[in-house]
């Protein structure tokens, strides 16, 4: 085979598209391969036979850099550039180009869709197996902190049912209608703790009536002044639309307010007071709660919506905030808290459902 023959046969048998171009884009000489991409990008290839016009066609990108190529005849900004197109069969393409002589070029597409298929592949199985471990890691720190936390409880149980075998019939009676329930809604709320963080479930918007809000938030709040002695003082216009799912939104109350009745209780403050607000600020519902006790620490603001950073009074079993700033983010809603030495005070935004 004589050179010029090899050279033929390279040209035309080679499995990636080449083409011989003028120096304004004008296809001299070209490949089937080359010929079969050019028409996949560019159904008026044929008409132009520009092989400029067809890849600028395609991709913006690419008019500058050809222009680059054919103003200044530099094929270093055009080299190994790829392109991502919409085709069937391809999806990206590795562009190169060389110079043959002053005014000639050869241009080369390799259709790469498989090697960075694979690649895109690898990357998002092991950023997929990062995701697990990470949350795997998480889940294992929620069972240990259930685990721990429900420990209290049982033992309450245990105690209970030691009390109940030395009481009378009426007494063990007590006994159990007084603590029994109370002691389930406790392992019951740590359990819904976890479940909540672990399945972070995306709540259902739809309009509700901050009247219907009002109404539970009332019997609740009611329930917690009997049980804590903490006076919760609660207002609220009820002329407007929440979009929200009701239930998450009573549980970032119940959750916010609960804390602070915690801290209050366990702080011994004198003449304890949550305020409860509601709202509207422009297009959102603007909602207030502050109480009147000694603060939290600066040092552990900027941690109090991250899970198991610490435990006190104020975020009950390490997971209650950072379940309230989900709910939150998952409304498209912000949630802010500022402390000092007059208590702790918590903002929230809402958006309004549009009328």
């Amino acid at each position: 085979m004589t050179e010029l023959e090899e050279l033929y046969e390279f040209f035309y048998l080679t499995p990636v598209g080449l083409a011989k171009v003028s120096f304004d884009g004008v296809v001299e000489q070209i490949n089937p391969f080359m010929v079969n991409i050019l028409m996949s990008i560019d159904n008026e290839y044929s008409v132009h036979n520009n092989f400029f016009k067809s890849i600028s066609k395609y991709d913006v990108n690419l008019k500058e850099l050809s222009e680059k190529l054919i103003e200044n005849k530099n094929e270093r900004d055009i080299n190994n550039y790829i392109m991502t197109i919409n085709d069937k069969s391809i999806k990206k393409l590795r562009l190169k180009c060389g110079k043959i002589t002053g005014d000639r070029f050869i241009m080369v597409l390799e259709n790469i869709t498989e090697f960075v298929t694979a690649s895109e592949e690898k990357d998002a199985i092991e950023l997929e197996l990062d995701n697990q471990k990470e949350r795997l890691a998480k889940i294992g720190q929620v069972i240990r902190m259930v685990v721990h936390d429900l420990r209290n409880p049982l033992s309450n149980i245990k105690t209970i049912s030691d009390m109940v075998e030395l009481a009378s019939v009426e007494e063990a009676r007590e006994l159990l209608q007084e603590n029994i329930n109370v002691i389930l809604d406790e392992i019951n709320g740590i359990i819904g703790d976890m479940l909540d963080y672990t399945r972070a479930e995306i709540p259902k918007l739809v309009p509700v009536s901050i009247a219907v809000i009002n109404y539970h938030l009332s019997m609740k709040f009611d329930l917690m002044m009997k049980e804590s002695g903490v006076t919760i003082e609660y207002y609220s216009v009820d002329d407007f639309d929440l979009l929200c799912e009701e239930s998450k939104i009573v549980r970032v109350f119940n959750n916010i307010v609960g804390n602070a009745i915690k801290a209050l209780v366990s702080h011994k403050i004198s003449n304890p007071v949550i305020k409860v607000t509601i709202e509207k600020s422009n297009e959102n519902a603007l909602i207030t709660i502050k109480d009147n006790g000694d603060g939290i620490p600066d040092e552990l603001i900027g941690k109090l919506f991250e899970p198991f950073a610490f435990k006190s009074g104020y975020v009950g079993n390490g997971i209650g905030l950072p379940i309230v700033k989900s709910i939150i983010d998952m409304h498209n809603g912000s949630i802010s808290v500022t402390s000092g030495k007059d208590g702790t005070e918590f903002k929230i935004m809402i958006p309004l459902a549009v009328s």
